[in-house]
């Protein structure tokens, strides 16, 4: 492949991974704003329906997974970068290389846990306003099953969605180069 295209694809893929970053921030905002325009409502009604604190949860859960998935694109594209562009010292661009380099040096997890923390705390805050709303003399079992049925949910959905493991990524992009070259020297492909 000559260095034109291989830059080309390079930008190409850079590219991609901007437009991830850009999606992965506007589900990001969406969810603040859907979230804060419910909780207003739940806040400045005068009769307080405490089920409507836990409506956020239907836009904060889906937002976490759409932008679990947009990081785990993100993820491959610079994984993919790093095995298949970078590792030629003679390449010119190194930005995958570098960045992950600096995370090791200044001791940052190759797993992304902090990417779902507006998430959680989004759900928290929702979680814990319903439980300070609900009147507690007045209740029924009902309404307390709902707010742990909620917390299940929630513990669930961000166990089962956690961090993107670049390392992952990286050792199965490796594995696969591999077997191109095995292939290519035994005259396969």
């Amino acid at each position: 492949m000559s260095k034109e295209l291989k830059l080309k694809k390079y930008e190409m893929l850079r590219q991609e991974i901007l437009q991830y970053l850009e999606e992965y921030q506007n589900v990001r905002n969406m969810m603040y704003i859907i979230t804060v325009i419910l909780l207003g409502f739940c806040l400045t009604g005068e009769k307080t329906i405490v089920y409507a604190f836990l409506l956020p949860l239907v836009v904060t859960i889906p937002s976490h997974i759409i932008s679990y998935d947009y990081w785990k694109c993100v993820t491959k594209a610079a994984t993919y970068l790093r095995v298949f562009h970078e590792k030629d010292v003679k390449y010119p661009c190194h930005w995958e290389t570098r960045h992950n380099n600096f995370n090791k040096i200044y001791n940052f997890s190759s797993k992304s846990d902090y990417q779902e923390l507006p998430y959680v705390i989004c759900s928290c805050v929702c979680i814990f306003l319903y439980f300070l709303n609900v009147d507690y003399s007045k209740c029924c079992i009902f309404e307390i099953n709902a707010g742990i049925v909620a917390i299940i949910i929630v513990i669930f959905i961000f166990i089962k969605y956690q961090g993107v493991d670049a390392d992952k990524y990286m050792d199965a992009w490796e594995k696969i180069k591999k077997d191109e070259e095995k292939l290519v020297g035994s005259g396969n492909r």
